[in-house]
């Protein structure tokens, strides 16, 4: 599968759907049990996280309009099917 975004700019009837998976290059399947996947948004700022089909957790990251895909674990499977996710924003001021 992959982690799609869609979203309505202000004032705009128009929904665009971006693939952010084919974007930033990550997996493109992942755990359907439970679908593992979390986000937000800060300061211009998007990421969305999720547990790819080698039990790696990924991050998909956004500041400029371009995606990029990263392994938070090194590489080392540490989530098992069904591991909820969750996430908040972190903003040092």
């Amino acid at each position: 599968m992959h982690v799609y975004q869609f979203y309505s700019t202000l004032g705009s009837n128009t929904w665009v759907n971006v693939d952010l998976t084919a974007s930033a290059g990550g997996p493109l399947d992942w755990f359907c049990d439970g679908f593992q996947i979390t986000s937000f948004a800060d300061r211009g700022m998007q990421s969305v996280f999720y547990v790819a089909s080698d039990a790696n957790p990924h991050m998909l990251f956004s500041g400029s309009g371009t995606w990029s895909d990263t392994y938070l674990s090194g590489g080392l499977p540490i989530f098992p099917a069904g591991t909820p996710l969750t996430s908040f924003p972190f903003c040092i001021q």
